[in-house]
């Protein structure tokens, strides 16, 4: 875990990621994109786009993260987070930059070379992410696959809110 602190909230925070190292390394490296609000550090086996064999089974480095906070029960859509600035600093852009560095370095030092291509994959929130990564640090990726990204992830919230005011109106 990255920046681990109490927030203003008394909440714990922190950038989690989790990083696989597969054994026939192919000399790349995939950013795999969250989901939701993240919350929820997923598998890095980079399966976003890759048909039926996941990136970590052709030799891909893959790293996920769960962009600074852990939502309660695995929820995706747990948007608490969003009251401590720099959790919803974290979500917006700055977990990619960090959790980016960090497993390069992990990595490059793991093989004892450098990564030859690096890669960010992703839909919806990982498309949002993969846009970033592409805006905000373009030297860092060599290409990105931004699949349906969730531009505006309030107004998902807005939604959210919208179906739960009708079902109880219904109930």
């Amino acid at each position: 875990t990255l920046n681990r602190r109490k927030g203003a909230d008394g909440q714990a925070y922190g950038i989690g990621f989790a990083l696989a190292l597969p054994a026939a390394w192919n000399g790349r490296f995939l950013f795999q994109g969250g989901g939701g609000f993240n919350g929820v550090l997923a598998s890095p086996l980079g399966v976003t786009g890759a048909g039926d064999t996941p990136a970590l089974v052709r030799g891909f480095a893959v790293v996920s993260t769960d962009s600074g906070h852990r939502s309660p029960g695995g929820n995706a859509l747990d948007t608490a987070f969003m009251s401590d600035q720099q959790a919803s600093m974290d979500f917006a852009y700055q977990a990619v930059d960090r959790v980016t560095t960090v497993a390069k370095a992990i990595i490059a030092r793991h093989y004892a070379q450098p990564i030859s291509r690096s890669y960010y994959t992703g839909c919806s929130t990982g498309g949002r992410e993969a846009m970033l990564a592409a805006q905000r640090y373009p030297l860092e990726f060599d290409g990105v696959v931004a699949g349906a990204p969730n531009m505006r992830a309030y107004y998902a919230v807005l939604g959210v809110d919208w179906i739960t005011v009708q079902l109880n109106q219904v109930a």
